[in-house]
This record gives C-alpha cells, structure tokens and sequence, in this order.
C-alpha cells in the first residue's frame, strides 16, 4: 500500500512539474512570435495635413464617380461632409493653401449642374431630384467664397490636369507597395508553418515525450532542405545614377525664312486639342525678339494676340484675367506703333494675311471691351479689384482710339462705326462735370494719352452723326439710344425727347436684348430729366410705363429676375444682358420722382370726387399705397422713401403745402439730382400749385368766395400765379366757379356723401331692374318655345304596338 502510495504521489509530482514546463514553453514560444510580430510592423508617421487631405481626396473621388451615374442623393451628402472636412482644415488651408483637386470637384460640380436641363431633371426620380435642386441652390453660394480659385482654374485648366494625373499616379503606386507589402508577409508565413505544427505538439502525453527525444529516421526530401541555404530579404535595386552629358547648345540662325516656316508652323496648329497656347506665346515671343522684318512681326504680334484670346473661353462666367488682359493691350499697342496702313493696303489683290490682320484689329478691340464689361459684372463693386478694372477704361479707350485712327485712314467705314459705338458706350452715361473731374486728377503726358478729346459733347455728337450715317439699322437704334441718354443726362429734356421720338424702332431691332436695355435705360433717363424741369405730366407719363410693372430692376438690366423656374440658359442670357454696377441707374432716385409726381397729379383729383376716386387717379399704385397707408390703425414714424412721400400725400390733401414740403425735404434722393436746390425749388411750387386747387375743392363748401391777397399770402404765390391755376382749373378740374375783379366767387354746392351713396343705390336699382326685364323676356321665350313642343307632340299620330304571343 505504501509503494502504492508512493508511486501514485510520485507520478502527480511528475505530471505537475510537466504542466509547468509546457506553460512556460508556450509562453516563451509567445513571447518570440509577438516581438517578431512587432519587429515586421513598422510604423509610419503621418503628419496632420496628409490626413486631412486623404479625406478630403476620398470625398472628392467619391463625387466623381456618383456624377458619372448622375446619383445626386449621394454626391449631395458627399458634397457636405466635403464641406465640413474643409471647415476642419482650415487652419491647413491657411498655411498650405487650398488644394487643387478641391478646386476642381466644385467646378465638376458647377459644370454638371449647368449642363442638366429641364426635361433630364424631369426624368430623375423625386428623390434625386430633391437632393439635385438642394445642392443647385446650396453649391451657387458656397462658391461664391472660392471664386477666385475657380476663375484662376478655369483660365488654366491643363496644368489642373496635369496636377491630376500626377496625384492618381503616386495613388497607384501607393496601391502596388501596398501589394508587394502583402505578398512578402504571405511568403514569411507560409515559411513557419511545420515550426508552428512541431510547436503545437501535446507535451504532457508520456509517450509522445519519449518520442520526442529518440532518434528519428529522415524523411524524403529532408537532406535537401536541410541543404537549402537560408533566403535572405532580398534588397532593392538602387538607382542607377545616370550621368547626364551636356549637349553643345546647338545655335539657331533665326533668319527671315527660319522664322517665316516657324511661323506658319505654329499658325498651322493653333486651335488643336493637343497645343498649349501659353507654350506657343512663348514660342512666339521668342521668334519676336529675334525677328526684324516689319511684316513678320506684325503677324507674330496679331497670333500672340489671337493666343491670348484662346487662353479664356469665351462664355458668361469665365473671364479673363486681367494681368492676361493688360498683356493683350500692350501687345495691340505695340502692333499699331509698327503697322501704319495707308488707303492702298484695302486693295482687292491684297493678300490674306493681310486681310485678316486688318479685320482681326476690330474683333480684338471688341473682345477686349466684352471682357473688360464681364468682369465688371461679376466682380463686387466694393473691393479694390473691381476699382483697378474700371480704370482700365483708359487703356482700353487709348487703344480703340487708335484702331478708330487706323480704320479711318484706310475709310474702311464698317470697322469705323464698330469703334466708335465701343468709344460712345464707354463714356455715353459719365456727365461732363465728371470727365472735367477726372480731366484735372492728370496732368502732362497722362492727360494727352487718356483724354484726348477736349470737348466731350462735341466728340459725341460726332461719333453718333458718323454711326446714323454709316451703320446698319440695329447701330443706328444703339448710337441715338445712347444719344438721347446723354441728353436727357444734362438736362436737354426736349432734345432728347425729339430724338427719342424721330428714331426708327422696328420689331427686329427692339428684340435685341442689348437695344431693349438700351431703349429702357434712355426712356427712364428722359423721365428724370422732365421732372428736373419740373415738368410733372410729362415725367410721370414717362417713368408709369416702367415703374408701374414693379420691375424696375429688372427692366434696367440691374438685377436678375426673380422668377423661380428659368433654365439654364435664361439664366446665362439675364447674367449677360447686365449692366455693371458703376453704370446704374438709382432706383431710389426714380421711385422718388414717380412717387411725386403722381402724389401732385392725383391728390387734386382725390378731392374732386373724394367718394370715387378710382374713377378719375392715373397712377392706381400710389392709390393702392395711398389706401395702405391709411387703413393702418397704428403707424410709426417714416423711415423710407415711400413713407416720406405718402405722409407728405397725406399733409397735401388737407391743404396744407408747408407740412406736405416739410415731408419730402427729408428725402435722401435729392442729393444725387443734379443742382438739386434748383430742382427742389421747381417741385415744391408744383406741390402749392396741387394744395391750392385741393384746398378749394376740400374746403369750399365752407366758403362764399376767396380774394386775390388772401390766397396769395396763404400759398406763398403771387396774385397772377393764382390767376393762371385757378383758371385752368375751372377747365381742368371742374371747379365751379368764376373772377368778379380781385374776388374768386364759388358757384357749386359740393355733394354730400348721403347723396352720393343715394345716387350709387338709385344707379344699382336701375340695372337690377333692367337685368330683371331681360329675364322675364327670356322666361316668357322658353314658356313659349315649350308650349309649341307640347303641341307638336299631340298633332303626331300614335303607333299601336303589336303584342306578341309566345303560341302556348
């Protein structure tokens, strides 16, 4: 029992000591497999503005791939987390700058929503429509901060490329590391797999112990491996270090015949896919600097200026720089200092080339004013840029002018009359106090080069004499347009008003979106210019063709429409009709002079039949606001326009012209009307005129009669004032009464409402009771009528059915 005993603790004693050992074998097995493991992962360190970029990478992938299936719910919700990636990288974005592939996700974007039309959005299903319309509405403002970028990258849209291509080319490489990564760790694992089966044997069987300590006889193949010498890592191949050997420069002799097949060469090519046009500019200038010959520098010069040109597209929203555009104008200029063309050069026999540098003068001259016009409208007229642009009118009236010179000389009269529209748009809305202004800010050679013309007038009326003789029918409607606006613009209301009225203005031309523009701009002009002469009627009839629609703005080409289902390109078209800020029209300005004269037009009506004042008010929108403004129950002091001239309506209707005048002395308008305190002067004597005769058809029920001395120190006029409006208004106005020497005798008895009210009930039961006779005549008609059918249906002989028997 005891040797039992014994050998039965002696074998627990060996089977713990074995369990011991096997846990400290697979923990030091362990241990060597994890610092293995830790040694083969090595770590890469990435900096903040890599990882911010990789996102914003991805998103921006990802928005390329859903606009090629057209999948707006997705490129919506990509397009936001995009937005607030760039939000959190901002501070990125400030040191290293915005990132390309950015820049040309939104215009992949902008572009993509340009080009769906009406009928494709109409075929998307309601959700992708939705997420469509959202990010149209939300990407137009969110651009708006990055316009810059994306004018700087429409203008040069192959190094954007290119930037591209390079970005996907370290992406793929990226990529096949990573491959040749994963290969490598495959080929170290599958190296260790008998390692891992011998380790993974069961140690605490006594018999697989001894096993394990015997000699074991080889297995086939074993000596070769043991044979098999250890791979080592393979390394990388270094870079072979090539040794550049330096070429001699080869020296060109840059001949006449060299540069002319170079030339031709490079004419031929221009407008492929393939060509660069930066690259061929300097080609091109490096041919000028070498070039001698007169005539191959003029077409060296013409072809830089036609590269240039294609460097931009010429559509609404792209512009073209302005470094690019003051390039082009030196380069013009430097062609006209070379090219000096007398009367011959327009011979039948001259050759092409010198044709089309002739007739390119004009096109170019054209493009320049267009560009300079878009980027004016698309700039913001409160930072300094759109400040720098519009003095660029100097230079770009300094070339035209030369141009203008140059077609002159050869009396080519077609690109005449094109300069000189351009020269008359660039100057036709600036008063001439103005041009004196700039005038003395120059002295010297400045003032010689940019303001060349001394009397502005007499320079336009030259300009447009030469148009309306020359041009075709859509010139001549511009050039007395624009005449007429000039007029207007100092004070010369009827000449410009005859002008307006002698000009020929057929449908054709009318439809014009530029000529439409035109003829609104002119005819408001000519309104402000009778009301500055205080010539009421006329102003008003004027301005209520315009004003009236509530479209001022939008007649004045100041403002988009705001109509909210427009296609894509009327939306283009309105954007390319636009007038630049600088050369608008205050609307306030307008308003005020409508608003007044309707207010001193109407108000006396109003009180000639107060009870029905619809009957006899021109301007039903001042009635309408007049009726607003009244039926208020509570209104606070005035604060806009409108409320100034309405409280002043309302002073005017009671007769009282102080408070009435009080009222629109407070108007900001006056300020911008030239010699405002003349003007003001001319309609506040319309505003006594219009409070004497509302003061005698308010009051007059009140009074026998009213003298000379009385009206005249109550209405500060003087006597023979008083005369004239109370005699046109007895004609005018109806009011009924007459002159006995010094005294004004009133005849009528002003009707009261009771009467009024009864003579509206007694008119209404007149109709009523015609209405009723007319319906009793066609009750008496449809009695007859059905009488006649009765009596036609008795007079007709009845037919006796046969009955039929079924013979049972």
């Amino acid at each position: 029992m005891s040797a039992r005993k014994f050998a039965d603790e002696e074998s627990d004693q060996e089977s713990s000591n074995e369990e011991e050992d096997r846990k400290k074998a697979v923990f030091r097995r362990q241990f060597f497999e994890d610092s293995s493991d830790e040694e083969e992962d090595k770590r890469v360190v990435r900096s903040q503005k890599d990882k911010r970029w990789e996102a914003l990478a991805t998103h921006c992938k990802t928005i390329k791939n859903k606009l090629r299936i057209q999948d707006y719910v997705s490129i919506f919700s990509e397009w936001e987390e995009l937005c607030k990636q760039i939000q959190k990288s901002q501070n990125i974005i400030e040191s290293a700058g915005l990132p390309i592939f950015f820049v040309r996700t939104l215009v992949r974007l902008e572009d993509a929503i340009l080009n769906v039309t009406k009928e494709a959005q109409k075929k998307m299903s309601t959700t992708n429509s939705k997420a469509y319309t959202k990010l149209k509405l939300n990407l137009k403002k969110y651009n708006k901060t990055y316009e810059e970028d994306i004018a700087k990258f429409r203008a040069n849209p192959e190094e954007s490329e290119e930037s591209e291509e390079s970005e996907e080319s370290e992406e793929s490489e990226e990529e096949k590391a990573k491959e040749s990564d994963s290969e490598e760790s495959e080929e170290w694992g599958s190296g260790s797999d008998e390692e891992s089966e011998e380790g993974e044997r069961d140690l605490s069987d006594p018999t697989s112990r001894r096993a394990f300590w015997t000699i074991k006889q080889p297995k086939e193949g074993a000596e070769e491996k043991k044979e098999k010498p250890v791979e080592k890592p393979q390394e990388k191949p270094r870079p072979r270090v090539v040794e550049e050997v330096k070429k001699e420069e080869i020296k060109i002799e840059y001949t006449s015949d060299v540069i002319s097949a170079k030339l031709k060469e490079l004419m031929d090519i221009r407008g492929r896919k393939a060509v660069n046009p930066k690259e061929q500019i300097e080609h091109l200038k490096t041919l000028l600097s070498h070039c001698e010959n007169t005539d191959l520098r003029i077409q060296i010069l013409q072809l830089i200026v036609r590269h240039e040109f294609d460097l931009t597209k010429n559509t609404v929203l792209v512009i073209m720089p302005r470094e690019l555009w003051l390039s082009t104008i030196n380069h013009l200029n430097s062609l006209l200092n070379i090219f000096s063309p007398v009367k011959e050069d327009l011979k039948d026999d001259l050759d092409d080339i010198k044709k089309s540098i002739i007739q390119g003068l004009a096109h170019s001259a054209d493009r320049l004013h267009d560009e300079l016009q878009k980027a004016l409208k698309l700039a913001d007229p409160q930072t300094t840029e759109y400040i720098e642009r519009l003095g660029d009118h100097l230079a770009l009236d300094k070339v035209v002018r030369r141009i203008y010179k140059f077609y002159d000389k050869l009396e080519d009269f077609e690109n005449v009359v094109k300069m000189a529209l351009i020269l008359m748009e660039e100057f036709y809305y600036v008063h001439k106090n103005l041009l004196e202004q700039m005038k003395k800010k120059y002295t010297g050679a400045e003032k010689e080069l940019y303001f060349q013309c001394e009397d502005s007038e007499a320079e336009f009326s030259r300009l447009a004499d030469l148009v309306i003789t020359h041009g075709d029918a859509k010139q001549k409607v511009a050039a007395a347009l624009m005449q007429a606006y000039r007029l207007a613009l100092h004070s010369n209301f009827t000449d410009a008003k005859n002008l307006f009225l002698k000009t020929d203005f057929n449908e054709k031309v009318l439809s014009e979106p530029n000529i439409q523009v035109l003829y609104n701009r002119a005819l408001v002009q000519i309104g402000l210019s009778a009301f500055y002469s205080g010539l009421i009627e006329a102003s008003f009839t004027i301005l209520n063709e315009i004003v009236s629609t509530h479209r001022l703005k939008d007649l004045l080409a100041q403002a988009i429409s705001a109509a909210k289902e427009k296609t894509a390109q009327q939306e283009r078209d309105e954007r390319k009709r636009l007038v630049p800020y600088h050369m608008h029209i205050r609307t306030d300005l307008v308003e005020t002079a409508y608003f007044i004269c309707a207010m001193i037009i109407d108000i006396p009506k109003i009180a000639q039949n107060p009870y029905d004042a619809d009957q006899l008010t021109i301007s039903k929108y001042f009635k309408k606001l007049l009726d607003y403004h009244q039926r208020q129950a509570l209104s606070g002091p005035a604060e806009g326009l409108r409320d100034y001239i309405l409280e002043a309506a309302l002073e005017l209707r009671k007769g009282k012209w102080k408070e009435s005048i009080q009222q629109l002395n407070k108007l900001d308008s006056w300020k911008w009307m030239p010699d405002h305190e003349s003007v003001k002067s001319r309609i506040f004597s319309r505003v006594k005129e219009s409070a004497l005769i509302t003061y005698i058809l308010t009051y007059g029920d009140n009074y026998e009669s009213f003298s000379k001395t009385q009206l005249s120190k109550k209405f500060d006029l003087s006597e023979d004032e008083i005369v004239n409006i109370i005699t046109n208004a007895i004609s005018n106005c109806g009011l009924q009464a007459g002159w006995e020497g010094e005294v004004l005798t009133l005849h009528f008895n002003k009707q009261q409402e009771t009467e009024y009210l009864a003579e509206q009930i007694k008119e209404k039961a007149k109709e009523l009771k015609e209405i009723n006779e007319k319906l009793q005549e066609f009750q008496g008609f449809i009695t007859q009528a059905t009488q006649e059918m009765t009596v036609r249906k008795q007079q007709q002989p009845t037919i006796k059915k046969k009955k039929v028997f079924s013979g049972k």
